[in-house]
């Protein structure tokens, strides 16, 4: 809200001063005549005022009274010698023939008048000077007059600027929420009316996606459930089917067809898992852990179903963090289990701690992903053809998943080259939630 102040502030001082110039310059331009023979008025009205002093035959006596004179009035008197002042040949014959000389200097401040009036000592001049009298105090006067023109201006800017700053920032901040995975974030309408629009439109957005989000997982949750029954009964009517006599043909196709039930099965596990995950992300439970120690049971059941390919973990001494144990276990399982399909020899498994964050990484020694593809594969049903497909047993949801899981956390899960050589799943996330 400060740099928005000042830059408003400054824009209307710049154009406050520049008008009061540009209207001062062409007033004066257009009554420069009018203020000249205003100040001659004046200063005439002054020197007449004088006459009595000027009269005083003696000289010191009457520079005295002249001096003592303009010590009670708005201008300075004085005798002074001709020869001392650089007047033209005009001026001089000006005075000679008994007549005043002007010099008029017009300011923003203040307007000086200086006045040469002939003195009955012909080698001098009653020399009277308007505008350095009453100077300081006109100017402390007009300091103090846009001093406070300013300060006002500053506090009414602020009246204004600030009602609209402090409800862009709460709508900034529910933006944000919005954005982490918190559907339900909804803006406080209020403040100047196209701040207000901005929040009833962002609320109709946040509504409508909330609804769909909502229609999708009730969707895929119904979808993965109701295909259970039927995959049940005809799992039940196979095995049925393998306990009667049969030709190796036939055993063949009822094998393929065991696979099949088999993938369906794997894929309303993973499924259900993604309505689960993303029905956990609305309202995110959270609790202390104690890393490494809550994910150990996870690293040591997925270490006994490939035993051939060790698991690595490094991680620093115990530490305390913050999230929810369960959706946490879940993107490591998927992230184990990728690695355990696609690494060669080793996977390494590293929870570190840093700047407030939480580090969690997985890396294998397998082929790798270009980077090209690497932002797609956390996409929904995003599958590497070849190596990293369908047919390995995955069906694109597992990054999906680890995805959603450090977003509800606040968090992110990158693609990396590991140092073995393969892949390195890269997740963090704060380890104090807001």
């Amino acid at each position: 809200m400060i740099n928005l102040f000042l830059r408003v502030y400054v824009a209307i001082l710049l154009s406050f001063v520049g008008a009061w110039i540009a209207t001062d310059w062409a007033l004066e331009e257009y009554f420069a005549d009018f203020l000249e023979w205003e100040n001659r008025i004046v200063a005439g009205t002054s020197a007449a005022a004088l006459h009595r002093e000027m009269a005083i035959a003696d000289f010191e006596q009457r520079r005295k009274a002249l001096q003592e004179a303009s010590k009670n009035h708005l201008y300075h008197a004085d005798l002074e010698l001709i020869s001392e002042i650089e007047f033209t040949p005009e001026e001089l014959a000006e005075l000679a023939a008994g007549n005043p000389v002007f010099y008029t200097e017009m300011g923003y401040f203040r307007d000086t008048l200086e006045m040469f009036v002939p003195d009955l000592d012909p080698d001098h001049v009653v020399y009277l000077r308007l505008g350095d009298h009453y100077m300081e105090p006109y100017v402390t006067h007009q300091a103090t007059l846009f001093g406070a023109v300013f300060l006002i201006c500053a506090v009414m800017l602020l009246l204004i600027i600030a009602p609209i700053v402090w409800h862009l920032r709460a709508l900034t901040q529910t933006v944000q929420s919005f954005g982490l995975g918190q559907l339900g974030a909804r803006a406080t309408v209020g403040g100047p009316k196209a701040v207000a629009e901005l929040g009833t439109a962002f609320n109709t957005m946040a509504n409508q996606l909330q609804q769909a989000r909502l229609h999708q997982e009730v969707m895929t949750h119904a979808v993965s459930h109701e295909v259970r029954t039927p995959l049940a009964r005809l799992r039940l009517s196979l095995d049925m089917v393998e306990d009667c006599p049969m030709s190796e043909e036939v055993a063949a196709f009822v094998a393929n067809m065991q696979a099949d039930v088999d993938d369906l099965e794997h894929l309303s596990d993973a499924l259900l898992s993604w309505a689960k995950t993303a029905a956990a992300q609305q309202n995110l439970d959270t609790a202390p852990l104690t890393l490494p120690e809550d994910c150990a049971d996870t690293i040591n059941n997925l270490a006994m179903l490939e035993p051939q390919i060790p698991i690595l973990v490094k991680a620093a001494p115990s530490f305390q963090a913050r999230g929810n144990a369960t959706l946490l276990n879940r993107a490591l399982d998927n992230l184990i289990r990728n690695a355990q399909k696609y690494g060669a020899r080793r996977i390494q498994v590293t929870f570190d701690q840093s700047d407030g964050r939480v580090f969690m990484l997985v890396d294998d020694d397998g082929p790798g992903i270009p980077e090209p593809e690497r932002e797609r594969l956390f996409a929904p049903f995003a599958c590497l053809d070849e190596s990293r497909s369908r047919s390995s047993g995955g069906f694109g949801l597992g990054m999906a998943i680890v995805e959603r899981v450090f977003a509800a956390h606040q968090g992110k899960a990158r693609i990396e080259d590991s140092p073995l050589g393969g892949t390195r799943i890269a997740c963090d996330w704060p380890k104090e939630l807001s």
